[in-house]
């Protein structure tokens, strides 16, 4: 904690020097960009959520995107003057920022092209709606801008924590951009998403579901599963593999990521379901991991155990609070197959000669 109290109060522009070839300013300028990354990646939830609720209209000018491009905008302008500064402190330019946050300037580049992109694309075509939204040129560009763009505190504090237990001090905005890559990953998959479209039940009369009388219906919700657990599983392992996580570390991603999700379809109910996942999951990794971090089998087996648990909390949810509509083979099938996602994953994060949790 006083190292990375040392480092947010020393001076932004530093001499460069032989020895040192990049600014060391990398957490005041991580304590800077994260919340404005955070606006943006808002603003982006909010203009789905207007969409989802009629409050837009056929204009490219709405509150929404000008939530989201302010926060852009913003973000942008502490970049460029940090590589400025940077710069005339004698940094060259390719060095003027910190380690990790070149390609965040490159992700600037690409959203603010994406930005226009989708102005006249709106101006010319119209409003997209539903899937197609999600799928268009214009968006997917803008979408891999702000993930290039919000993972500059996570690129730079992956190189610089050279200790696996950081602390939540020093962990923390690279661990907000970790929740926001997830977070967008989750935004341009929701039509296969079972927090946004329920899988296998109902919460409520009005609540959306997949028909169970419809085969593809009910395998776009068994594959909505799958896919969900595989993502969720990747971004865990892969935080897991760099960083001994603080506890409520997986807690914190699990529920404000659901919170997120949730908002497109008030399922507000499935809330708890990645509040009590994630306690289990922090849970799992003290009883697992604090004896031997050596067991490569304690590592498969959280993999295994964490969306078990998830999805079997999911269905039980659904069954106290509304109606299951699946039959047991499908919604215990389900859950299996989602433990089993996470074990394969695991293999992809952690190959069985380096699946080893280093204290």
């Amino acid at each position: 904690m006083a190292e990375a109290y040392q480092n947010f109060t020393t001076p932004f522009i530093k001499e460069p020097s032989a020895a040192r070839k990049r600014p060391l300013d990398r957490v005041r300028l991580e304590w800077l960009t994260t919340p404005l990354a955070a606006w943006t990646v808002g603003g982006i939830f909010l203009d789905g959520w207007a969409h989802d609720h009629g409050k837009t209209d056929a204009s490219f000018f709405t509150i929404w995107h000008g939530l989201l491009y302010s926060g852009f905008a913003v973000l942008t302008l502490v970049l460029v003057a940090a590589l400025f500064i940077n710069h005339g402190a004698g940094y060259s330019w390719k060095k003027a920022l910190p380690a990790g946050y070149n390609l965040s300037l490159v992700g600037a580049l690409v959203f603010g092209l994406g930005g226009v992109g989708d102005m006249i694309w709106h101006t010319l075509l119209g409003i997209e709606v539903s899937t197609e939204a999600l799928l268009s040129p214009t968006h997917l560009t803008l979408a891999l801008g702000i993930t290039l763009l919000a993972t500059g505190p996570l690129r730079a504090a992956w190189r610089a924590l050279k200790t696996r237990n950081p602390g939540w001090l020093n962990l923390f905005p690279a661990f907000i951009a970790l929740l926001l890559v997830y977070s967008m990953f989750n935004f341009f998959t929701q039509y296969a998403h079972p927090f946004v479209d329920l899988a296998g039940g109902s919460l409520r009369d009005t609540g959306l579901y997949r028909d169970t009388s419809d085969r593809y219906q009910v395998s776009a919700g068994v594959a909505s599963i799958l896919l969900q657990t595989a993502l969720m599983m990747g971004f865990t392992l892969l935080a897991l593999r760099r960083w001994n996580l603080p506890f409520g570390a997986l807690t914190f991603l699990y529920t404000v990521n659901a919170a997120l999700v949730v908002v497109f379809r008030d399922n507000y109910n499935l809330i708890p379901v990645a509040l009590v996942t994630g306690l289990a999951a922090d849970g799992l990794r003290l009883v697992l991991f604090s004896a031997n971090r050596e067991s490569e089998g304690r590592l498969r087996l959280f993999a295994f155990l964490v969306p078990t648990v998830m999805y079997g909390l999911y269905f039980l949810e659904i069954a106290l609070f509304g109606q299951v509509l699946w039959s047991a083979p499908l919604w215990g099938g389900s859950i299996f197959l989602a433990g089993v996602t996470g074990l394969v994953v695991s293999y992809l994060v952690f190959q069985p000669e380096a699946a080893r949790l280093e204290a």
